[in-house]
């Protein structure tokens, strides 16, 4: 009869364990979560800005044009990263034979006073048509 009292008195005093328990790891459960999530974000955002990078350069690249780059990138990241690269600021510059785009930004955050910086390049040699001195016609 003492051990039924024992286990009885055992179980009360657990009793709202479960609970506790809950609650203490609920907490680290959910930051978890969206550290996952902010993550994946994070470098879809970077995707985003090193595609955008590509393309103004390429722009610049068959242009020889450094505003028509910048142009191009920036329409690229206003149709496709629009919400994933927050506060883009495009440089792209066209000379000595080197086209090259530069984006910088930051991802979209869903950790308060969590910022991740997003940095993205892309250069390449300008097309430029050059004849062939000399040549038979």
């Amino acid at each position: 009869m003492n051990d039924r009292r024992d286990a009885a008195a055992a179980a009360a005093a657990e009793s709202g364990s479960a609970s506790l328990e809950a609650v203490l790891l609920l907490p680290v459960l959910v930051v978890s979560l969206l550290a996952i999530i902010q993550t994946a974000l994070f470098a879809h955002a970077s995707g985003v800005a090193d595609a955008a990078a590509r393309e103004g350069t390429r722009t610049a690249r068959l242009t020889g044009d450094a505003a028509a780059g910048r142009q191009r990138a920036s329409e690229f990241l206003a149709t496709h990263g629009a919400q994933l690269v927050l506060d883009p600021v495009v440089d792209a510059a066209a000379g000595g034979g080197v086209a090259s785009v530069r984006i910088s930004g930051h991802a979209v955050t869903l950790l308060p006073l969590f910022v991740l910086p997003i940095t993205a390049r892309s250069s390449g040699p300008v097309e430029a048509f050059t004849p062939i001195v000399g040549a038979a016609r």
